[in-house]
């Protein structure tokens, strides 16, 4: 949930920030959600792993 969550504000974030520059915000279809989806998991997960796994193993 809390990746949903931080993947809306992201994309809230992006949508203003283009809606600013451009004066609109361009339409998307489905498979464009679903590729940025899978990107921001596979660029989030390091984090997670380092946060949930490895920082017990590094600082005893």
């Amino acid at each position: 949930m809390e990746w949903l969550l931080c993947y809306g504000l992201v994309g809230l974030l992006v949508m203003a920030l283009e809606n600013k520059l451009t004066g609109e915000v361009h339409g998307q279809q489905w498979e464009f959600y679903v590729a940025t989806l899978c990107l921001f998991v596979v660029f989030a997960l390091p984090g997670f792993i380092y946060h949930y796994d490895l920082k017990k193993l590094l600082n005893p």
